[in-house]
């Protein structure tokens, strides 16, 4: 039943950001931001139309990559960390972008070559708010 619900949830959310978004949408430029708890924030920088990096709190590292859309999805690429690491794995997030926020829907591995959707479900109470 917990399955059910959370597979109505996400088709929900894939039609409000499919309504939400019409084409490409300019990040260069932007900040957004994620409070995860008391000085914690998580933070998304787009530097140009196809790159970023991300600050994450939790680990206090930044990781950087590339971004575009698909289907009407943001999709972001996370390729590495700027620190040395011996656990890091490449990620491709799917992402909706509806009003001033960005909300992740989904989160994939390389496994092989190849993108493999995780099972992970994302709590829909943190959004990532534009700040500049």
């Amino acid at each position: 039943m917990k399955k059910i619900y959370i597979l109505i949830i996400a088709f929900f959310y894939a039609i409000a950001c499919f309504s939400q978004m019409k084409g490409k949408i300019n990040l260069a430029g932007t900040k957004w931001e994620c409070k995860i708890e008391k000085d914690c924030v998580n933070v998304y920088k787009f530097l140009t139309d196809t790159t970023f990096e991300f600050y994450s709190c939790e680990m206090e590292e930044t990781y950087y990559g590339e971004y575009y859309f698909e289907n009407n999805f943001l999709m972001i690429y996370e390729k590495g960390s700027y620190e040395p690491s011996d656990y890091y794995e490449q990620k491709l997030f799917k992402v909706c972008i509806k009003d001033n926020y960005l909300q992740r829907l989904s989160l994939s591995y390389m496994e092989k070559g190849k993108w493999v959707k995780s099972k992970f479900v994302f709590d829909d109470t943190y959004k990532y708010m534009k700040v500049k």
